[in-house]
């Protein structure tokens, strides 16, 4: 069960209801919903006594609720006592991360930083994984969050969250008639993209290292037909019937009057990395680094689970 897990539990169970919790603390209903099951799942027995409207834990679920409150609170109290050794401290630290996935994860956990600790200066830097690695080695920055596969010698990774590569084609594309439907993404058998046009990352991306064996293991031929470094400009382009091509899971969202590929995964095979927090192997952390990096784990899987319904 993940920190933001206990944290949403916790909202629910309190609120006496999914929807009160909502508005408290600002996640959609469906995340929430999709967080208890998440969870239940994961456990093999309920949280809440059914139908849930009644809103009545189970006897597991009391004591969930008694743990993760333990938990929070110490988490509560961990923050305190950071915020009392660094409160007359300019502190700076360095961490990395993506121009893509920085648009998308930095502006909550940057607001997070900030109204907890406002005394830390966080310098971002952004740029590929490659070059992030690198800066990691040279003791540029203190971690990053990249792609883990693959893995660089001498680096140590935390999974974060696991990301899945969706195939994308284009909505007007006759390819998406032999969609094979299932909830809550349909699949594709890659022999309908057999020597279509690519729009792809450029080479120097880490994705390739992943997609290569892919296509030689599935005799995938394919022309591509443009590069680029940033996976929002490979989706705007597959959606505009550039070409088809692969995007992260992140992009498989409907944005309202914005046209948008048709996403699918690939028939007989998940094709997942994990996304990660990485530093210098053997690097000791203060407690407040480790801290920070706590904050954005959390940070990264609450969006994921509030924006991505099947992750």
């Amino acid at each position: 069960m993940e920190f933001y897990e206990m944290k949403y539990f916790i909202a629910i169970w309190e609120a006496k209801s999914v929807s009160k919790a909502s508005e408290i603390i600002h996640v959609s209903q469906p995340a929430l919903s999709q967080c208890i099951k998440k969870v239940e799942s994961e456990l093999n027995t309920p949280l809440f006594q059914r139908p849930i409207q009644k809103m009545k834990l189970t006897e597991v679920g009391e004591l969930v609720y008694n743990y993760a409150k333990e938990i929070v609170q110490l988490e509560h109290n961990m923050n305190g006592a950071i915020a009392e050794v660094i409160h007359s401290n300019d502190v700076e630290i360095k961490v990395g991360m993506s121009p893509f996935y920085s648009k998308y994860y930095l502006p909550s956990i940057i607001t997070h930083i900030k109204n907890q600790f406002p005394n830390i200066r966080i310098t971002t830097v952004e740029d590929i994984s490659e070059n992030l690695e690198h800066k990691l080695l040279t003791s540029e920055l203190d971690f990053c969050c990249v792609p883990q596969d693959p893995e660089v010698p001498h680096i140590t990774y935390e999974p974060i969250c696991v990301e899945e590569i969706l195939l994308a084609i284009p909505p007007d594309s006759p390819i998406n008639q032999h969609a094979v439907s299932a909830s809550p993404i349909p699949y594709m058998d890659t022999k309908w993209v057999n020597n279509q046009k690519f729009v792809a990352l450029q080479p120097v991306q880490k994705i390739n290292k992943l997609l290569g064996p892919l296509y030689d293991s599935l005799d995938l031929k394919c022309e591509v037909v443009y590069e680029t470094l940033d996976w929002d400009t490979v989706n705007i382009m597959i959606a505009n019937g550039i070409g088809v091509g692969f995007v992260p899971d992140i992009l498989c969202t409907k944005r309202p009057g914005e046209k948008t590929p048709c996403y699918y995964r690939i028939h007989n095979l998940r094709l997942i990395r994990n996304y990660s927090v990485a530093y210098k192997e053997n690097k000791v952390f203060t407690t407040l680094e480790r801290h920070l990096i706590s904050v954005y784990m959390n940070s990264i899987e609450a969006f994921r689970a509030s924006h991505i319904a099947f992750s």
